[in-house]
């Protein structure tokens, strides 16, 4: 039995109800405390290492009203219904009452123990707390399940294990401490004694939730005290994080942070950076209709590419110094499903916001494949293409025909995501050379899929728990050795002489060189031009202009002289009159980077909270430059 909501007198029994309101605060208060514990010890090393012990030990103190406001959101279910043992008589209708009060406590449990592991595990992959990213995924759990390696399985288990021992102790010791005692008195004294009940302690945990009397609510920022981002993921509460993130999901408004900009300004802004100045762009190519090969990387970092100054990647260098490398392009998110609407649409990503997802407005947008409506246009992925609506954008986006796991079955060797790159790129070059017997020019496209978690290529197995870079590491090289292989046979094949081959990342990730999530090296990607159709005075060329995943789209088209102005966010970058600059979306907020440096802005705290910028004005225009190119953007949206 859970409390008594009775006693002796009137006043003994609305304190009996205050009290049962403590237990359950203090319940999941206690368990909250537990969860950040766990975090802390599993990340200890890092913690401690980049912040030093004092500023850890303050995670667990600094975040006490984002906790407090957490338990008291479940804390409303359960004391609502405890008053009805104020008007219930019959005992047991009571006992029932009382298991679904004790269910329902339970239930809210272990939601927050399933909610705060999950953030646990996959902070080693993702470097930050959960976003609306993961609701992307929860739409395709069977991708979960695929792309979860072993050990971040039985890590799992283990800390649900461990957190669910500690709330049934919690559950002994606070909430079955009390019996609920017989019915007494009049209707009227119950009501006597449980509308003042109602209204005082319902004030209190109304109090609680909004973290006190102020002017403004609490907020996300209210846990953030450090300037280091992992002591901060610590301290901010991970129910009130999820809670936030499913709403704004949901609701998917950004108008509170670029709704309020002006519209002219921002468009006025956003015209003179994308223009070029009445300049003409240097003409690459050969040719104005040629064959296109695109090869989107699964995950690949500029850290891991020797010619764009990292460790690795060197069939992918080669390739580079007899193409063109442009060596400043970002990727416009950190989700495959944005990076290919980027790529294909020419359209910059929106934190929040996933374009891939509004079937309506991609159908609206320019797209490659409809821009090369002459074209035969094939996707082809070893993997599932449901996953993140990935398929559903490439349809609307216009390629003729989509090849993924269903009709690739055969292929081989596999691991649990799909058809790995060494059977992937052997089986996308023999459809090459099949497209190239044919009349039309095609654009033909893979999207590799090895360098994804869970890293499970053949020969690589049973790494260490924690050694994830060193797993990804190595699936870049296994993925670079099979990409030199293709472009060795491309070299030599009949197609080479009429076609160009781009390589281009969906989008980096955090590892070895590079643990940040926020920072633009996190963005920073390879994109290659290579093949017989480029100029030979420009083979081994490079580009240093900054620029985005959204600029592919209007840079290609212009060298084929196809109307680009539906391309209204991309720009030319081979033409020496645009601007270098790119605009990035990350986990819960924007970067921005220009030849003068780059910042992250999150939405949480409301501020810069990473900036390389030295210059005070250049920082200024640079963070005006951002506030309407992001404006325009979210109004084009929008409308």
């Amino acid at each position: 039995m859970l409390f008594s909501p009775e006693g002796s007198t009137p006043v003994k029994s609305f304190l009996n109800i205050g009290a049962f309101v403590l237990r359950v605060l203090g319940f999941f208060f206690i368990l909250f405390f537990f969860e950040r514990l766990l975090f802390v010890v599993f990340y200890f090393p890092e913690m401690s290492g980049e912040a030093g012990f004092q500023e850890t030990l303050r995670a667990f103190f600094m975040p006490f009203r984002l906790d407090l406001s957490a338990a008291a959101y479940f804390t409303v279910i359960p004391f609502l219904l405890s008053l009805g043992f104020l008007f219930v008589r019959h005992q047991r209708a009571r006992t029932v009452l009382t298991k679904v009060i004790t269910v329902l406590i339970l239930v809210f449990a272990a939601l927050t123990i399933l909610i705060h592991v999950g953030e646990t595990v996959t902070y080693q992959e993702w470097k930050s707390k959960l976003s609306s990213r993961v609701f992307v995924h929860l739409a395709h759990p069977t991708e979960v399940v695929r792309t979860a390696t072993p050990a971040y399985m039985v890590e799992f288990a283990a800390m649900v294990l461990a957190l669910g021992f500690v709330a049934w102790l919690l559950h002994r010791q606070l909430l079955k401490r009390a019996a609920p005692v017989a019915a007494q008195g009049s209707w009227f004294r119950r009501f006597a004694i449980g509308l003042p009940a109602l209204l005082f302690y319902a004030f209190l945990l109304i109090v609680a939730i909004r973290g006190g009397l102020g002017r403004y609510p609490l907020g996300i920022s209210n846990g953030y005290f450090s300037n280091y981002h992992i002591v901060n993921d610590a301290s901010v509460n991970t129910i009130w994080n999820f809670g936030d993130k499913w709403l704004r999901y949901r609701k998917g408004n950004l108008d509170q942070f670029f709704g309020r900009y002006p519209q002219e300004k921002a468009e006025d802004i956003t015209r003179m950076l994308l223009s070029d100045h009445d300049s003409l762009t240097t003409k690459v190519v050969k040719k104005d209709t040629f064959n296109i090969v695109f090869i989107v990387l699964e995950s690949w970092s500029a850290q891991m590419v020797e010619a764009l100054g990292g460790v690795g990647a060197p069939s992918v260098s080669k390739v580079a110094g007899e193409g063109i490398l442009f060596e400043r392009v970002y990727a416009a998110s950190w989700t495959s499903q944005k990076g290919n609407a980027s790529i294909f649409s020419g359209y910059p990503a929106l934190p929040r916001s996933p374009i891939n997802q509004q079937d309506e407005k991609i159908r609206s947008l320019p797209s490659l494949p409809r821009s090369l409506g002459d074209y035969n246009s094939e996707y082809h992925y070893g993997g599932d293409l449901d996953f993140g609506n990935i398929g559903g954008y490439l349809v609307n986006a216009g390629f003729n025909k989509l090849f993924d796991e269903d009709s690739l079955s055969t292929l081989q060797p596999r691991g649990r995501l799909g058809a790995h790159d060494e059977a992937t790129l052997p089986y996308f070059y023999d459809q090459l050379e099949r497209a190239g017997k044919g009349d039309e020019p095609f654009f033909y496209s893979l999207f590799t899929l090895s360098s994804h978690s869970p890293y499970d290529i053949p020969g690589l197995t049973d790494w260490p728990t924690g050694g994830e870079w060193a797993a990804y590491a190595a699936t870049i090289a296994y993925a670079d050795e099979h990409l030199g292989k293709f472009f060795e046979k491309a070299r030599h094949s009949a197609i080479y002489d009429n076609t160009l081959f781009v390589l281009i990342a969906d989008h980096g990730r955090t590892n070895e060189y590079n643990p940040f999530p926020y920072n633009d090296k996190m963005y920073h990607i390879p994109m290659i031009w290579w093949g017989g159709v480029i100029k030979e005075e420009f083979r081994g060329a490079k580009v240093d202009k900054i620029g985005s995943q959204y600029d592919l789209a209007k840079t290609l088209l212009s060298q084929m002289d196809r109307e680009v102005s539906g391309y209204r966010f991309s720009k030319d970058l081979l033409n020496k009159g645009s601007e270098g600059f790119a605009m990035y979306e990350h986990h819960n907020g924007y970067g921005w980077v220009d030849a003068n440096g780059y910042f992250a802005f999150d939405f949480d705290r409301i501020k810069v909270v990473e900036s390389e910028f030295t210059d005070e004005s250049a920082f200024a225009d640079a963070y005006e430059n951002s506030r309407a190119f992001i404006t325009a953007v979210y109004r084009d949206f929008l409308f």
